[in-house]
C-alpha cells in the first residue's frame, strides 16, 4: 500500500527535495586519479621513462607528438562542496621515451596559496 496518502503535502515536498539533492550529488564529476607530489618528484629527467610515468599515474589523458618527441598530459578533476580540486601534469619525453622535463605542473592547492 502506498505511503503517499498518509504523508502531508509538506512531507511529500520535503521527500522530493531530498531525492533531488541525492540525484544532484550523484552527478559530481571525478575524472582521472589524483597525482601524488612524491610520485612526480621521483621522476628524473634523462632517467625516467614514459613507462615509469604510466606506472605512477596510469594512462596519460592526452599524448601529443612534437617532432620526434611527445608531450604526455595527466589530468585529475573532482567537484567538491568547497570547489573543484584538480591536478595537471605535462611531461616532455624524447624519441627514446626518456623524460626530458616537466612542461607544466598545476594543482588546486598551489592556486589557493597565492
Amino acid at each position: 500500500m502506498p505511503l503517499s496518502p498518509f504523508l502531508s503535502l509538506r512531507s511529500r515536498r520535503s521527500l522530493a527535495a531530498i531525492a533531488c539533492l541525492l540525484v544532484l550529488g550523484a552527478c559530481a564529476r571525478e575524472i582521472g586519479q589524483p597525482l601524488e607530489v612524491d610520485a612526480v618528484d621521483r621522476l628524473k629527467p634523462g632517467q625516467s621513462t614514459y613507462q615509469d610515468a604510466v606506472a605512477q599515474f596510469g594512462k596519460a589523458t592526452r599524448v601529443k607528438g612534437q617532432g620526434n618527441r611527445i608531450v604526455a598530459h595527466w589530468h585529475y578533476l573532482k567537484d567538491t562542496d568547497g570547489g573543484t580540486e584538480y591536478d595537471s601534469l605535462k611531461i616532455l619525453f624524447d624519441e627514446d621515451g626518456r623524460m626530458v622535463r616537466i612542461v607544466e605542473r598545476l594543482d588546486s592547492d598551489d592556486e589557493e596559496e597565492r
